[in-house]
């Protein structure tokens, strides 16, 4: 008899989450759906195969690569894929135990290629993980032009068929922040998102004493230099967007940030361009002082084999009118 292929394949990429990862998978273990298989690619960080092989659970396959960012560990693990529908799952955040058969049921009854449902934003704190704000919940229906600047679909409360992402392509490696929103963004400009209406997931945003959020969304304030270069390879996939975020005026989260380390950026390159410019110049001045002072030697010494020629000549002919004289 063949073995059934899983209703669903969950992709989970994970770096440096050991203290998360078992409650996440207590939740999908808990899952009303139980044809599932999870595929856990640790992005190089620590080694967490302890705790998946605690759950001794055949569903879940564990893959222990070398850093190479969440896009790329993503990327291979779709290519494990064999089931019709792909969802996907972090490695520190919470839902609820009929997640994913909602989402299931809600792609089949509609024939869907591409399903989410609602997600509740819950702000942590990063020492003991109490709540310090609960975010609104946003129940309305996301077509593509809603999400062509601001994304409003989370990335794990997303299902969609695998014909679809072999349309679509792989994540793009290049990027480090916006991995998601971009992934879903072409997801949606295939084939129009289904909205469950339902909450089923939370999204674990966790503050730390500074104030900022320790997750890849903080990376905009930490390195907006990183963040700049993604979000160029966002805007190359839909330039017209970028002329349309222009109009709005900068009304997009970190968009000011990144044009500041640009800028910032770009003056330091003037400036080293100067520098290299006038070293060049100094170099070029010192080689030309070098070769006319080389010139005034020579010619000098040219000069003076002249003149020694002409005396040894003069004192040769005295010499011979000396001789002549005597004789």
């Amino acid at each position: 008899m063949n073995k059934r292929n899983p209703d669903i394949t969950i992709l989970m990429s994970t770096y440096n989450r050991r203290k998360y990862l078992p409650s996440v998978l207590k939740d999908l273990q808990a899952q009303t759906l139980s044809n599932w298989k999870l595929i856990i690619i640790n992005d190089g960080g620590d080694d967490v195969e302890d705790i998946v092989a605690g759950f001794s659970d055949a569903r879940i396959e564990y893959y222990d690569r070398q850093h190479k960012g969440k896009a790329a560990q993503l990327n291979y693990a779709m290519s494990l894929v064999e089931s019709k529908y792909i969802g996907y799952l972090d490695d520190d955040d919470r839902m609820m135990s009929n997640h994913y058969e909602l989402l299931y049921r809600a792609a089949e009854a509609n024939g869907a290629d591409f399903v989410y449902s609602n997600v509740k934003p819950v702000v942590l704190n990063f020492e003991d993980d109490s709540i310090i704000a609960e975010m609104p919940v946003n129940d309305k229906d996301i077509k593509w032009e809603d999400i062509r600047l601001h994304n409003q679909i989370n990335h794990s409360t997303i299902l969609h068929t695998k014909v679809l992402a072999e349309k679509v392509g792989l994540y793009d490696e290049r990027m480090k922040v916006l991995i998601d929103f971009d992934y879903i963004k072409r997801l949606a400009s295939l084939s129009k998102p289904i909205h469950v209406h339902a909450t089923t997931y939370q999204w674990n945003l966790r503050q730390d004493k500074s104030g900022q959020i320790q997750t890849i969304s903080g990376l905009w304030e930490r390195e907006p230099e990183v963040s700049a270069q993604s979000l160029m390879a966002f805007f190359e996939k839909d330039p017209i967007s970028l002329v349309i975020c222009y109009q709005e005026h900068g009304n997009i989260i970190g968009l000011k940030q990144q044009i500041e380390a640009l800028n910032s950026r770009l003056s330091q390159q003037q400036v080293l361009y100067q520098n290299m410019m006038q070293i060049r110049d100094d170099l070029l001045k010192c080689l030309q002082q070098t070769r006319s002072e080389k010139e005034e030697e020579q010619r000098k010494k040219r000069k003076y084999l002249t003149l020694l020629r002409y005396s040894m000549v003069l004192v040769a002919l005295l010499l011979i009118i000396i001789v002549m004289t005597i004789i």
